[in-house]
């Protein structure tokens, strides 16, 4: 998705969707959520433990302002990220949200998240 000021997130989720105890749920297996401005990468939230790489705990990869990151290549560890937080650092670096009540539709989102995630 094409932002203002030359950004650009990308975010591709794989899911299973499974029945428990009679009912159905949505596994998320893999995602990987990209924001890049003018191709160059501002950060990537990573987990793909299927993958065929020495490295499946969630994570991140991140740029430092002014140019080449500084930061070593490996991978920066962190729990499990949603989408929403994609959306909320989007917004945090610069995209102007699209509305002006973000903050709370993003917490609602969470909250809810939260209450039936399987995972802790």
């Amino acid at each position: 998705m094409d932002l203002e000021g030359g950004l650009h997130l990308s975010a591709t989720m794989h899911y299973k969707i499974v029945q428990e105890e009679g009912v159905w749920r949505v596994h998320t297996v893999s995602y990987l959520y990209d924001l890049k401005k003018s191709s160059a990468l501002v950060f990537g939230m990573h987990w793909h433990p299927d993958r065929a790489s020495p490295f499946s705990d969630p994570h991140l990869h991140v740029e430092l302002a002014g140019g080449p990151s500084s930061l070593p290549k490996e991978h920066l560890r962190t729990g499990r990220l949603t989408f929403e937080h994609a959306v909320e650092w989007a917004i945090t670096i610069g995209h102007p949200a699209a509305r002006e009540d973000w903050v709370e539709i993003l917490a609602t989102c969470r909250k809810n998240h939260l209450e039936n995630r399987s995972w802790v």
